[in-house]
């Protein structure tokens, strides 16, 4: 299963003009999936990754944001669209935290695999990105193979950075 790149709307729950006060290159920035009422509360749902996420980055010195916004609390959002599903990450992860992204990916294959799992899980991940010229937010998202999907993430900073034209590969397809 080959790697599969699309491009979509942004969640309609997270605002750009705060998103662009927030974004920073040196810094892991988790949005939630969701905003929804929850027993009379306003939840913001967060992927089950991105408790585990939050504590390796910090241990390794990385600025850590949540994004939870004002009035709702924080909660947990799943579903079953692949056997992971990493949580919403904010801008084009600079090395450092593409790195940490995946480093996780790899501790999760590792304990896939101890657990006796012959098969490479699918993996998706997701980053919501601004153009700061049409204040546009898309989120862009890969899904595949797990090992592969963490390949890209750690080598995509290399590549953006550069003067070499993009092979085919690194493209990302038009917004749908």
């Amino acid at each position: 299963m080959a790697v599969r790149k699309a491009v979509h709307p942004a969640p309609e729950h997270l605002r750009v003009d705060e998103l662009i006060r927030r974004q920073r290159q040196d810094a892991l920035v988790l949005l939630p999936d969701t905003l929804e009422p929850v027993n009379g509360q306003i939840v913001a749902g967060f992927r089950q990754g991105a408790q585990s996420l939050r504590v390796h980055a910090t241990e390794q010195g990385i600025p850590v944001e949540i994004v939870v916004p004002e009035g709702a609390r924080p909660g947990h959002y799943s579903e079953h669209a692949a056997d992971w599903v990493l949580p919403l990450v904010l801008g084009i992860p600079a090395g450092v935290v593409a790195s940490l992204i995946a480093n996780e990916v790899q501790r999760w294959i590792d304990r896939w695999r101890d657990q006796g799992r012959s098969r490479m899980p699918t993996l998706r991940y997701r980053e919501l990105v601004i153009d700061e010229v049409t204040q546009k937010a898309t989120v862009r998202e890969l899904e595949g193979p797990a090992d592969d999907v963490a390949d890209w993430i750690a080598h995509r900073p290399a590549l953006e950075a550069s003067a070499e034209p993009d092979p085919d590969e690194w493209r990302w397809p038009d917004s749908n």
